[in-house]
């Protein structure tokens, strides 16, 4: 969960100093955001942290309650930064898309499945290493 809502804050960080986006001016915000808008930094440390809590429950049942309980907060935490005035919806849709791609990698990295390595013996309770010995014919 750390690494997937801090890894999508610093992304935002990163992508804001690349892009450089002004916010919107179309009406008086009654919440006046400064810096840069592109991406949203609230969409995507929200989509991220659900994300995350999504991998994280998808092996349980309760996986459906937390993706529709955390999407709905998704939802209206990107709609709160259109109504506030602060975003562009494309600000809201590049920031969700980057955190879920963020999660993703995330997920597919860690979740990798080890390298065969039958040079490495397997490790005993004492914490010693035991070695195979392969015959002629033994099936590797």
């Amino acid at each position: 969960m750390a690494l997937a809502y801090g890894g999508a804050l610093a992304l935002d960080g990163l992508a804001k100093a690349a892009f450089h986006s002004a916010r919107p001016h179309l009406w008086a915000s009654p919440a006046p955001e400064t810096g840069y808008g592109f991406p949203s930094g609230h969409a995507m440390g929200s989509l991220g942290l659900l994300a995350a809590l999504v991998v994280l429950a998808w092996p349980m049942r309760r996986r459906w309650p937390a993706l529709l309980g955390g999407g709905v907060a998704v939802a209206a935490i990107g709609i709160s930064r259109l109504y506030l005035g602060v975003h562009y919806p494309s600000d809201v849709l590049g920031a969700w898309t980057a955190a879920l791609a963020w999660v993703v990698g995330l997920r597919l990295v860690l979740a990798a499945p080890r390298p065969y390595r039958p040079w490495r013996g397997a490790r005993t309770d004492a914490g010693t290493r035991t070695t195979t010995t392969i015959q002629a014919g033994d099936a590797p």
